[in-house]
C-alpha cells in the first residue's frame, strides 16, 4: 500500500570553518550551491557583526 509518511531531516553542511572577527568566534557553514543559504548566511553575519 502506498502511503504518505512524515519524514524529518536537516541540512548537512558541505564545509565548516571557524574564524575570529573582532575577538568574537565565528562559525561559517557552507551548504549546497543555492542562493538561499548564502542569503541566510549574509543576514546572520550582518546581525552578528552589528550587535557589538
Amino acid at each position: 500500500m502506498i502511503a504518505n509518511w512524515l519524514v524529518l531531516g536537516m541540512y548537512q553542511p558541505d564545509a565548516i570553518a571557524s574564524y575570529q572577527v573582532n575577538g568574537k568566534p565565528l562559525l561559517v557553514v557552507s551548504n549546497e550551491v543555492s542562493e538561499l543559504p548564502y542569503l541566510r548566511l549574509k543576514i546572520i553575519l550582518n546581525l552578528y557583526l552589528n550587535l557589538g
